[in-house]
């Protein structure tokens, strides 16, 4: 996306006097440029990365890669993020907040684990191209997660760098 910028609008005319040219209105205060804000957004993530365990031997120009590909995103209480059985598109880090982890069996739904800060989930499903193992739901009031699509995951090649405990359903990497 392409940096815009604007000029303020000229004021109007007076009765009787010419137009003010745009070049002649004070310009207002300057904001962020859209490349200053992405910029800083990317090395928020990259410093949260580099906190995660599962990115630890990366250098900081991969994090910065990986941080590019991040699409933060935001959930509710009681929200579901990803549902058991489903396809999968997405792998989910989580910056803030609590999610519970249940799996559906035929003796019934079960939580198997509680996920915070730092915590991952969804990768099973990209690895192996399969459904989602299991159902994540957001256990606090609000749930701030980085995630990276199938097609970024896959672009950047994190099936090869990253290495995944061997764990079902579930995924703790503690910051």
């Amino acid at each position: 996306m392409g940096a815009c910028t604007s000029k303020p609008a000229a004021a109007p005319a007076a009765a009787g006097q010419p137009p003010n040219k745009v070049d002649d209105v004070p310009p207002s205060l300057p904001s962020p440029s859209p490349t200053a804000a992405a910029y800083d957004r990317m090395k928020q993530v990259a410093d949260f990365l580099s906190e995660v365990p599962l990115f630890n031997g990366f250098s900081e120009e991969d994090l910065k890669l990986v941080s590019r590909a991040c699409t933060p995103r935001t959930f509710q209480k009681d929200e579901v993020i990803i549902q058991q059985g489903e396809v999968s598109e997405e792998f989910f880090l989580i910056m803030s907040g609590d999610a519970s982890v249940h799996l559906r069996t035929e003796a019934g739904e079960r939580q198997v684990a509680l996920l915070k800060d730092g915590d991952y989930f969804g990768e099973v499903a990209l690895l192996h191209e399969s459904p989602r193992a299991a159902t994540v739901k957001v256990e606090t009031t609000e749930l701030a997660a980085l995630v990276i699509s199938r097609n970024k995951f896959e672009e950047l090649k994190l099936r090869h760098k990253l290495v995944f405990p061997c764990r079902k359903a579930v995924g703790a990497a503690k910051v």
